[in-house]
C-alpha cells in the first residue's frame, strides 16, 4: 500500500501522565511560593525510572530531580516519577518533593535548607523519604479532582528483564578432563596435559559459558 493512500483520522488529544502532571504545576509552584520559596523555571516531567535503586533494593528510589546541567539547553530541570506509583496523591506528594529540590538547587541536597522548605510546604518524615501531611494531603486530594484521572497502569514487574551480566570472565573447560579456567575473551586457544593421565594426552579447553553466548 502506498502511504500517499492513507487517509489521516482525526484524533482527539489525550491527557498523557506527563500533561496531568504539567497541569499540575501551576497548583504545586504557588504552593511553594507561598512557603517561602523561591521562583524558578518550570521544570519538565517524566514518569519513568529513575537513574539507581528503581525497582528493587532497601532504598527503593520513587523520585528524582536532574539539574538543568544536565541538559543540552541548561535552562529547566527534569523531575522523573517512578512508574511503580499508582496512587495520583503520592505521586503529586513525590512531585513537590522533587519540586523542593528544584526549587532551592540541588546542591542543598536534603540538608537544613531544603529541609525547612520541606516542612513549611507540609512534607512529613524523614527528608530523604517525606510524605505529605494531613494539610498537605488534603490540599492535594482537592487538586486531583479538579485535574481528573490520572491515566497510569502502573508496572508490576519489580524484575527487570534486561539480564545481568555479572562477570566478564568466560569459562573454558577441558574436553578431556574436569579442569576449568577463566579467561576474559571469546577467542582462547590452548591445550594442556590432562592432570593424572598416565598416557600424558593432551586436552583442549573448550568455551562453556560467556555474556556473548545465545540464550
Amino acid at each position: 500500500m502506498s502511504a500517499k493512500k492513507i487517509k489521516f483520522e482525526r484524533v482527539a488529544p489525550s491527557q498523557t501522565r506527563e500533561a496531568w502532571l504539567m497541569r499540575a504545576l501551576p497548583h504545586l509552584k504557588k504552593l511553594l511560593y507561598k512557603a517561602g520559596g523561591a521562583e524558578f523555571p518550570d521544570p519538565q516531567f517524566s514518569v519513568g525510572l529513575p537513574s539507581k535503586g528503581a525497582l528493587t533494593g532497601k532504598n527503593l528510589r520513587i523520585g528524582e530531580c536532574w539539574t538543568e546541567k544536565a541538559h543540552l539547553g541548561g535552562k529547566k530541570c527534569t523531575i522523573f516519577i517512578s512508574p511503580l506509583m499508582a496512587d495520583p496523591i503520592r505521586v503529586l506528594d513525590i512531585a513537590v518533593h522533587e519540586l523542593v529540590h528544584a526549587c532551592v538547587g540541588n546542591k542543598a541536597g536534603h540538608g537544613a535548607v531544603f529541609g525547612r522548605l520541606a516542612r513549611a510546604v507540609g512534607l512529613e518524615g524523614p527528608l530523604r523519604a517525606t510524605h505529605a501531611g494531613p494539610e498537605l494531603e488534603k490540599f492535594l486530594t482537592e487538586l486531583t479532582k479538579k485535574l481528573g484521572t490520572f491515566h497510569h497502569d502502573p508496572l508490576k514487574h519489580y524484575k527487570s528483564p534486561v539480564k545481568t551480566q555479572t562477570t566478564r570472565q568466560r569459562l573454558y573447560q577441558c574436553d578431556c578432563c574436569d579442569k576449568k579456567i577463566r579467561v576474559a575473551s571469546d577467542e582462547f586457544l590452548a591445550m594442556h596435559y590432562c592432570d593424572n593421565d598416565i598416557d600424558g594426552r593432551q586436552g583442549l579447553f573448550v568455551l562453556k559459558s560467556s555474556p556473548n553466548l545465545p540464550e
